[in-house]
This record gives C-alpha cells, structure tokens and sequence, in this order.
C-alpha cells in the first residue's frame, strides 16, 4: 500500500500555517504530550466541519494530524516517556 505523497506533504507542514493553537508556544512543542481528549476534540471538530462543507482549511489534514498526534501520545505513554494521566479518554467497554 502506498501513500499519497501529496497530502503527507500537507500533515508535515499542516503545524505551520499559525492556525493551530497547539503550536503557537513553539516548533515541536506538541511532542510534549496534551490529553488525548484535546486531540480528539479538535480532529472530531475538523472532521464536522469537513462534513459540513467547509473547505476554507484543510480539514481532513488537520483531523488527520490530531489522530496521528492522539497515537503518538498513546505510544509515548506505553514506552513511559510521557505521564499517564494524559490518558484521559472514558473507557466503556472495561
């Protein structure tokens, strides 16, 4: 499976374009880790807002970011380099 390399082009500039307040503290600040509902909120948010009609953003991508960033804290977590308490997604199904 390939991957279109146009639209990776656009996830790894997509923190650049000042719009994402995620990043207005610094470059690379998001490896830091934010709660995964922060994520979540805001890749749903531009998910709707896609759905809705929306085109003056890219908001796939910016929904796509947020999902790969959620990942990324998960993973970080697992490997105990961020705190658990980032974790912060409600867990039904336990």
């Amino acid at each position: 499976m390939h991957l279109p390399t146009c639209k990776i082009h656009h996830l790894k500039f997509s923190n650049n374009n000042g719009k994402t307040e995620c990043f207005s503290t610094g470059d690379r600040n998001w490896e830091k880790g934010m709660p995964l509902s922060v994520y979540m909120d805001s890749g749903m948010r531009h998910l709707y807002k896609f759905l809705e009609g929306h085109r003056d953003e890219d908001h796939l991508i910016a929904a796509i970011w947020n999902l790969q960033a959620l990942l990324h804290v998960e993973e970080m977590v697992k490997r105990g380099k961020l705190p658990k308490d980032l974790l912060d997604l409600p867990n039904y199904v336990k």
